[in-house]
């Protein structure tokens, strides 16, 4: 196990990075009015560790502030002595991150769209293959309508034919939630046709596999390396080796997912192919997300304008936690093998408004940290108020 972290709260009359003044009694009626009370990242990072250690089976969490990473953590086991080589979960230990992975989506979408001066707005009709015919229903949905799941698309599958009968059936009703892993399927397709000229992608031997390919190289370029991900031309979908020089050379120790609850189970591997790029299916560990949800967080990504609606549309993002000191915007990611296993993972990004974030991940679906987890987290964050 290591742990690293920056620098540390002592005293409230000495300040120095990752602390953060606020009145006691300005929001939330914490403390008394007229005093103060400071953030300390410090005890934030000791609150995650106290709430998550020995209640799962690995975990990780990296914290950043105001433009600079905290610390980062890990704990337990990324495989247990069942799945010899034993390996112990450390700060840099990467799994699939699962629906985070829609978030990365977002800031790639609107990163392209706003070189365009275009925003979330816009009409999807206007990125989409040449000859797909929408049905009325369908010609005014915008990018905020599927990125927030509220487009009533169907769900016919991940590949090209699939996606063109999503787009050509008219949707259920728009303005309602309903959770899809197609409506990011569909960005995926869609940043292709933002960014590259659809005649050259229409004219390819296969447009389904070229615009994965275009959705993994932008997401790379255009939001991994600017966010000073160090292995930025490695990170995939799926497990991947960390000096990897084909896409079949798979690590022999990566992690496996397990249910705590349930030790004497082997764990398993979730296999995934750039079919499921867009929804899910990255393999990163929290420090890497961390860096990229910071520096969305700074407007190096998308505008301040963006960001703000991507939280508060809930375009990449789920929904709110209401904390003591406002509302803790998060959106999760899980899987798992199903009953009766359950074997699996849960990964959970958070922005606080002090602008605070914190990636969390743990290779197990069942833990005994609590039935919320955003919760646990927003609670570690509030008691880190001294």
């Amino acid at each position: 196990m290591k742990t690293v972290f920056k620098t540390i709260c002592i005293t409230v009359a000495m300040f120095v990075t990752g602390c953060e003044k606020s009145p006691i009694g300005g929001i939330g009626g914490i403390g008394n009015p007229g005093k103060e009370k400071v953030f300390s990242a410090k005890i934030f990072y000791d609150n995650m560790i106290k709430a998550m250690e020995g209640k799962t089976v690995g975990y990780g969490f990296s914290i950043a502030q105001d433009g600079s990473l905290f610390g980062s953590h890990g704990g337990g086991y990324a495989r247990l002595a069942i799945d010899a080589p034993e390996t112990k979960y450390d700060e840099k230990t990467r799994q699939g991150i699962g629906s985070c992975s829609k978030t990365i989506t977002a800031f790639a979408i609107f990163k392209a769209l706003e070189a365009k001066g275009l925003d979330e707005t816009a009409k999807i009709e206007q990125f989409l293959p040449t000859g797909w015919v929408l049905p009325a229903a369908n010609k005014n949905l915008r990018f905020e309508d599927i990125m927030s799941h509220k487009a009533g698309l169907w769900n016919f599958g991940g590949d090209w034919a699939a996606l063109k009968k999503t787009v050509e059936t008219p949707n259920k009703g728009t303005g309602n939630y309903y959770y899809d892993n197609v409506n990011y399927t569909l960005c995926r397709l869609l940043l292709a046709y933002i960014v590259h000229d659809r005649k050259y992608i229409e004219s390819s031997f296969d447009p389904n596999w070229l615009t994965c390919a275009m959705y993994l190289d932008y997401v790379r370029n255009e939001i991994f390396k600017p966010c000073g991900l160090v292995r930025w031309d490695k990170i995939t979908i799926g497990p991947w080796a960390e000096n990897s020089t084909g896409i079949d050379d798979l690590p022999r120790n990566m992690t496996r997912y397990y249910n705590f609850s349930q030790p004497s189970l082997n764990g398993v591997t979730k296999y995934t192919t750039l079919l499921e790029a867009g929804p899910g299916g990255f393999y990163m560990n929290p420090t890497e997300v961390a860096q990229i949800i910071n520096a969305g967080e700074q407007y190096k990504i998308v505008s301040k304008q963006m960001m703000k609606d991507m939280k508060e549309k809930k375009l990449g993002f789920d929904g709110q936690v209401a904390g003591a000191r406002g509302a803790y915007v998060w959106k999760n990611g899980d899987w798992d093998d199903g009953n009766p296993t359950y074997r699996g993972i849960y990964t959970v990004i958070m922005c606080f408004p002090n602008n605070v974030q914190v990636v969390f991940h743990t290779n197990s679906r069942q833990t005994k940290i609590g039935s919320d987890i955003q919760k646990v987290m927003a609670k570690a964050y509030d008691n880190a108020w001294f």
